[in-house]
């Protein structure tokens, strides 16, 4: 059967009280849409207010942007509201960017409790750029915020300020995400920055659109049963499918499950939990185990690679013809 992505859009339309236009951002959808699309992932899109969102932004110059909005026009002029939404359909949830979701994502009951319902059946959440203000207010059954201790990613407040927005939006995205407990980090501004922290993934800004998209992709492409803790035969599969794997210890501990999917600029290390993504790398998917520790010139938003110290694990070497162990 095949995975089913919901993609979100503003119903907003104007940027506070300065009389410009705003909406959902062209690319922020249109990108995605093509990362879903050419993997064979269905997509349906809804709004907060239902019928055709506003949007901004669009680069009529793009071959990308042009396909979308003219293959889901008539999709796009008659969304389900999101109150009409039937969580239980979808394998992951998308958030689209764009300026007017800082007006209508974060007070819209139906998104958080859309995003909850997903999430806690083990799907995934993700969003892009403005998107995660969908999840400011987004609380799990046992009343904590859905980003809370997790590493999120969102528009950074030094964009909204290059921008000359920062004093026009209700409020400062990443602060909020940082007040309700999330573990924010970012890139340079405007560059490409995503980042997963389990089934949560987020992406700064526009030019982080596809990469967001990619880590979704990912994640709903590991073999299993609707994402619960595999089985010995699942995590069988999973080794046979990622030669790079065999070395990560699989059951070796219990109730091993797919934990982070992405993307990594440094060889694959299979002793590494979390990663942060940045420009052009390779898939890989990861088993949740515990993280060796860091140096502290990797941090999240540092610029600079993560170095993990040694674990005392052995570790796999890549070489031109597959992965090998090193030699002593």
């Amino acid at each position: 059967m095949s995975k089913k992505v919901l993609m979100v859009l503003t119903s907003h339309d104007e940027m506070g009280d300065t009389g410009e236009h705003t909406g959902y951002t062209v690319p922020e959808a249109a990108r995605p849409w093509q990362v879903f699309r050419d993997a064979g992932i269905d997509v349906d899109f809804a709004s907060v207010r239902g019928g055709e969102p506003p949007h901004e932004d669009m680069d009529e110059d793009d071959p990308v942007q042009r396909e979308f909005l003219q293959n889901q026009q008539e999709r796009l002029r008659s969304t389900p509201s999101a109150s009409e939404v039937v969580p239980d359909d979808y394998d992951a949830i998308f958030f689209v960017g764009g300026h007017g979701t800082m007006w209508d994502f974060p007070d819209s009951k139906a998104l958080a409790d859309a995003a909850v319902d997903v999430y806690e059946r083990g799907g995934i959440v993700s969003s892009v750029c403005h998107g995660p203000a969908a999840l400011v207010n987004a609380r799990l059954s046992d009343g904590s915020y859905l980003v809370n201790g997790k590493r999120v990613n969102s528009f950074t407040n030094s964009e909204e300020a290059a921008m000359q927005r920062d004093d026009v939006v209700p409020f400062l995205l990443q602060s909020r995400l940082e007040e309700r407990g999330a573990r924010w980090e970012g890139g340079e501004d405007f560059g490409e920055y995503a980042v997963a922290d389990g089934r949560l993934v987020t992406g700064q800004n526009p030019a982080s659109a596809t990469k967001t998209a990619e880590l979704v992709v990912a994640a709903l492409r590991l073999d299993a049963p609707p994402r619960r803790s595999l089985d010995a035969a699942g995590r069988a599969r999973i080794g046979a499918d990622s030669g790079r794997l065999r070395a990560a210890g699989i059951g070796a501990a219990p109730a091993w499950t797919p934990h982070h999917v992405g993307v990594d600029p440094l060889p694959h290390r299979p002793d590494r939990e979390d990663a942060t993504w940045r420009g052009p790398s390779i898939a890989i998917i990861r088993l949740g185990r515990a993280p060796a520790p860091f140096s502290g010139d990797g941090e999240p938003g540092s610029g600079r690679g993560r170095r993990p110290l040694s674990s005392g694990r052995p570790r796999r070497e890549a070489t031109g013809g597959g992965a090998r162990e090193p030699g002593p």
